[in-house]
């Protein structure tokens, strides 16, 4: 790894001092501009000279432009001869030609705005002319664009191998941080606190070497390219001004940086401070959780929902401080936009709203948790979701139903498994009708027997009979069991049930309804023969089955 990282040091050393020194060079040629009155004369983004005096209707920009298109069309012609570019003298101006072509023309206004004479002054435009296109015809010849093709591509090369070669290397070191944990990164403490995980050091790490690592690359890219536009004369022009448009959005971004320094830090500083205030709250609530920490009339499952709001109001408090510190936010702009949002975000959540305090309001006041068989509305089945928004029901028939909480807060909510949990059974019950001819006692007898023989119903405590009432038809019995599984109590019900018609049927008891009517002898009393004088029990007996066969509406 060391050798690797010898040979991309020493590689990218070279590159950035190959291209930094021709990047150099190209901006020394890059003459500053000077404050003239005039217009300059640009040829392929160099300005050659300045024209000051105006000609008839013709201003020095019309002369300018016009002197401009005269010499790129020299500059085009493989033909034109340029040691015959001379200045020829007149009365009042004098011209410089190319052949029989003039190229422009200099009036004693031109002269004077120099403090030259017009000769003079036209003997030196006239040699920065041929100086330029003997310039420009070497740059352009064949054999020098053929010598710029493969500079660029070596250039070229030697920039994607230094990537490859950095990308290697980079991924080599990635490895060697995450090799590091635990051996030479140490989780950052105070006393038995831990601050910074060797997880969360590490990833810092790889943080910061991606920055560097991108960082080289850009600054590689920034020199690459002025590197090779400098080396063709069509766009030699554009390296300087490539570099002068980065410098300059360079030195503005750093300004305004310089200028949120201080403001830039009090967010930083605040968002450090908000996280480990989150890490210390979700600490704290924990152990309230875990039952390490028992504050008076706070129970345990209150923990996570009170952390959760905790978090949120540390949050919105972080934000409003951080507010006033954010690059703008004292503009109409900013502030017109934050008031859009906010109205937006108001009238598209008040039945978010709704079920949000609903959600709070349920949490606190324990009506149920996860796990537990309840009935909300018609909906009877397990909780096995409680957000803040909605609480989803699985039905005994596996079917999820989503709640949302303003529902639930208008309802009643029946919890079938809350007694258990506190260490008291649950009671399951049903209702049967049987006839006055029945003993109350065998009926009692029959329907606990059939309650014991059900599974998941507890023999301890015993069930229990009540009689409801006394109809017109028949006595109302209610049976009730104790069972400690209230998530499979339609199973049990079922069983329950089964149980009672087996009992019932070996006993040749019928389990009769409210329409029930006996067809009787006028003389015959429908009570129980044990509650008979004997004279009535020798009537009774002597009635035939047919007359007192029950018939039913």
């Amino acid at each position: 790894m060391k050798n690797i990282v010898s040979i991309i040091l020493l590689v990218l050393l070279g590159f950035i001092t190959l291209i930094s020194t021709t990047v150099l060079c190209a901006q020394e040629n890059i003459k500053p501009v000077e404050v003239e009155t005039g217009a300059p004369v640009i040829l392929m983004d160099e300005t050659l000279f300045y024209v000051y005096d105006r000609i008839g209707p013709f201003s020095p920009k019309d002369r300018a432009d016009g002197i401009t298109r005269r010499l790129t069309k020299v500059l085009k012609d493989p033909f034109a001869k340029i040691d015959e570019i001379i200045a020829s003298q007149g009365e009042t101006t004098t011209d410089i030609l190319i052949g029989d072509q003039v190229l422009m023309t200099i009036t004693d206004g031109d002269a004077k705005s120099t403090g030259k004479t017009r000769q003079e002054l036209a003997e030196e435009y006239a040699q920065k002319i041929r100086d330029f296109l003997e310039k420009t015809s070497k740059h352009t010849s064949t054999k020098s664009v053929i010598i710029a093709i493969v500079l660029s591509l070596a250039v070229t090369g030697t920039l994607v191998t230094i990537l490859s070669l950095l990308r290697s290397g980079f991924r080599i070191l990635y490895v060697k941080i995450r090799s590091w944990r635990g051996k030479y990164i140490r989780p950052l403490k105070i006393h038995d606190f831990e601050i910074l995980t060797v997880e969360r050091i590490a990833d810092i790490l790889s943080g910061l070497t991606r920055v560097i690592h991108f960082a080289i690359i850009i600054l590689l890219i920034y020199l690459y390219f002025p590197f090779v536009l400098n080396l063709y004369p069509w766009t030699k022009g554009f390296a300087g001004k490539l570099l002068g448009y980065v410098l300059s959005a360079g030195g503005s971004l750093w300004q305004i940086i310089l200028s949120y320094l201080p403001n830039l830090l009090i967010i930083a500083v605040t968002i450090f401070i908000t996280i480990y205030v989150i890490k210390i709250v979700r600490a704290i609530f924990s152990e309230i959780e875990k039952g390490s920490i028992r504050p008076a009339r706070f129970h345990t499952d209150w923990a996570q929902p009170t952390f959760k709001l905790t978090r949120v109001l540390i949050i919105i408090l972080a934000a409003v401080i951080i507010y006033q510190y954010i690059p703008g936010s004292d503009s109409l702009a900013f502030k017109g936009a934050v008031i859009f949002f906010g109205v937006v975000l108001a009238l598209g959540s008040i039945s978010t709203m709704s079920n949000v305090v609903a959600g709070i309001i349920i949490t606190y006041m324990r009506a149920f948790n996860v796990g537990d068989q309840v009935r909300i509305g018609d909906t009877v089945g397990n909780i096995v979701d409680k957000s803040i928004l909605v609480t989803r029901i699985r039905t005994n028939k596996n079917v999820e139903v989503t709640v949302p909480n303003s529902m639930i807060l208008k309802t009643h909510v029946m919890n079938y498994s809350s007694s258990v949990n506190q260490g008291n059974n649950l009671i399951l019950h049903t209702k049967i009708n049987i006839s006055y001819n029945v003993p109350w006692r065998k009926v009692h007898e029959l329907l606990i027997n059939a309650a014991l023989s059900t599974r998941h119903v507890l023999k301890e405590p015993q069930p229990f009979v009540l009689q409801n009432s006394l109809d017109n038809f028949c006595a109302s019995y209610e049976l009730n069991a104790y069972t400690d599984e209230p998530n499979i109590m339609v199973q049990t019900y079922s069983d329950l049930h089964q149980n009672i018609q087996d009992k019932f049927n070996e006993a040749n008891i019928e389990i009769t309804s409210t329409s029930y009517i006996s067809i009787r002898d006028s003389d015959q009393i429908t009570s129980q023969k044990e509650y008979l004088p004997e004279s009535d029990k020798t009537h009774t007996s002597e009635i035939t089955s047919d007359e007192n066969k029950p018939t039913l509406k």
